[in-house]
């Protein structure tokens, strides 16, 4: 379905509305801005998008209709960071998993493939590993409070348990989410990370994040 709808209605820039072309390089530069940094359990995170209207319309198209131009967006926003964090240094970006019910919704885990994209500009530098899986089924967290997000998820991930070696060979992790809201999801994956004392996480980077912080 999203072939045939692309074929009657072209791609158009989600924040322009131009059909995809040279114009949309203006707005991808606005998502290329230097990132805010907040600290969770000693980590910094680094996200450079205000989440406000506009940017939770690029967001929502990207995750729940598939659109490929509104996904380039977020891709480029984490690339932008990836790029500044020990340039020279190997990294391995460990994206928040899809709960299984974004998955059956989805059809697809729509953080691995904006990681995917994101480890396809520096691939000798970069790798994906898919090390998180969640524990129990989490409750939507839309319309939760600051605390009810923060008690939803606390202990909600876990390293998966076939990722043990390839945790000993990894390089630095950095974790990839693409909105950082309460912070809540972060805080869970570096606590189930912070499980294997082999691992090293230097950062987590997501692409937007909420304007109180």
């Amino acid at each position: 379905m999203r072939g045939l709808r692309s074929l009657v209605f072209p791609p158009s820039c989600p924040l322009c509305c131009l059909e995809e072309s040279e114009g949309c390089k203006e707005c991808l530069g606005s998502w290329r801005i230097a990132p805010s940094i907040r600290v969770i359990d000693s980590i910094p995170i680094y996200s450079p998008v205000i989440y406000d209207l506009r940017a939770r319309s690029v967001v929502l198209a990207a995750k729940e209709r598939g659109e490929r131009l509104a996904r380039t967006f977020i891709v480029e926003a984490i690339s932008s960071v990836v790029e500044r964090i020990e340039p020279v240094q190997a990294l391995a970006l460990v994206s928040i998993p899809s709960s299984k019910r974004a998955l059956r919704k989805r059809g697809d885990d729509f953080l691995a493939r904006v990681v995917d994209e994101v480890v396809a500009k520096d691939p000798k530098r970069l790798q994906r590993l898919s090390l998180l899986d969640f524990k129990f089924q989490v409750s939507d967290q839309s319309g939760l409070s600051m605390r009810n997000r923060a008690a939803n998820l606390d202990g909600s991930l876990e390293i998966k348990s076939r990722s043990t070696q390839n945790l000993m060979r990894a390089p630095s992790l950095v974790i990839i989410d693409d909105v950082l809201t309460t912070g809540s999801t972060m805080r869970a994956a570096i606590q189930a990370l912070r499980i294997d004392p082999s691992t090293r996480i230097i950062a987590g980077v997501t692409a937007c994040r909420s304007e109180r912080f």
